[in-house]
């Protein structure tokens, strides 16, 4: 990880510098005077301020050139379901006034989601924000919403201690990089660099920083706790307020409903097959690839509202059995034609409802 760090640091800090003095000439008397000591290093950014006031065109080009800068660093973020109302290439818009910008639209659904996980760590390109609890899946079978919940407490206790405890070392490192750039030298921008804030410079390292199961830009694993599920015992000495709260947890958040997918999938898969078809889990297929699927989701009215005790997974996977069964018995004219199965988590936040979609595929191979 030092290597990582060291790299990307150095490009980050020279960088910036080499762009704002190629775009602002006027500034190197600034800084020079404030390498003598002649201004002090406020008012020298005061001044560099009111320079930049003065050339908007030239500060709005600053801010262009940093945005390609960081679209071309960052291209590798995960894809995004936008569902069926903004394309890909609507997603970022060009106003009439100002830099681009993302779709208002999905901006909301941005937050929406915020609302409930805490965190999208395949949206970010940057660190984790503090006080900000990991959105970690876990890896279970426990199919009591309050269970689930009470794993995903766990799992992102865990994982934010090991988020802590790499950016400690994180910073450790930068440091070790950034004390011998200023100490050497003195160039021009050296007081510039030395107002560069940590957590601005973390941004800009590689995704090595983060735990492997919970990287920025990529859609977070399936956490495997150590140790067992809670027993029955652990849940019964939970007062109600708790249990409705680790439901809702599991619920209302993409993590927790993430991490009840493949125990959906195992019930729906195992009675398709006792029915007698040919069916196996793969992966989501193309439209033209679909044979037959069933939408599952619920209400979300709160946590004081949520039934703990209601068995939610086991109803979805009934449900959507169900209707799959019917729909590949009329569709379907041989029953061992091979085909896939895929469950994924659903959330109309817009409509506050929420729950799961049971989509049955062509079997070919891509």
């Amino acid at each position: 990880m030092s290597d990582t760090i060291d790299e990307a640091s150095r490009k980050f800090l020279e960088g910036s510098l080499d762009q704002l003095k190629e775009l602002f000439p006027e500034f190197d008397p600034v800084l020079h005077k404030a390498e003598l000591g002649e201004t002090t290093q406020d008012e020298a950014f005061f001044e560099m301020a009111e320079i930049m006031a003065k050339h908007p065109e030239r500060s709005e080009c600053f801010l262009e050139k940093s945005l390609t800068t960081y679209n071309e660093r960052f291209h590798d973020i995960a894809p995004i379901d936008l569902g069926g109302d903004i394309s890909p290439e609507e997603l970022v818009i060009k106003p009439p006034v100002g830099l681009p910008r993302l779709h208002p639209m999905y901006e909301a659904a941005i937050l929406e989601r915020l609302q409930f996980d805490g965190d999208i760590p395949e949206l970010r390109s940057g660190p984790m924000p503090d006080g900000v609890d990991p959105a970690v899946p876990v890896d279970t079978e426990a199919r009591s919403p309050v269970a689930m919940g009470f794993l995903l407490q766990l799992a992102a206790r865990e994982v934010g201690r090991e988020v802590d405890e790499r950016r400690e070392a994180a910073y450790d490192q930068l440091n070790a990089v950034i004390q011998p750039m200023l100490t050497q030298g003195h160039t021009p921008g050296t007081s510039l660099a030395k107002r560069i804030d940590q957590e601005l410079a973390l941004t800009h390292l590689d995704k090595e920083v983060d735990p492997e199961s919970y990287r920025r830009g990529e859609v977070p694993q399936l956490y495997k706790l150590e140790g067992e599920t809670p027993n029955g015992s652990t849940l019964a000495c939970l007062d109600q307020k708790d249990k409705q709260d680790f439901a809702w947890k599991a619920l209302s958040t993409t993590q927790g409903r993430h991490s009840a997918v493949p125990i959906i999938e195992q019930d729906v898969c195992r009675e398709l097959l006792r029915a007698g078809f040919s069916v196996a889990i793969g992966e989501k297929r193309p439209d033209e690839d679909l044979i037959a699927e069933h939408l599952w989701t619920f209400e979300l009215s709160g946590p004081n509202a949520m039934q703990s005790n209601f068995s939610f997974l086991e109803v979805a996977g009934k449900v959507v059995t169900a209707s799959l069964k019917q729909q590949l018995g009329e569709k379907l004219t041989d029953r061992t034609t091979r085909v896939f199965l895929n469950v994924q988590q659903v959330a109309q936040l817009q409509d506050r409802r929420v729950g799961w979609v049971g989509r049955i595929y062509h079997y070919n191979e891509v």
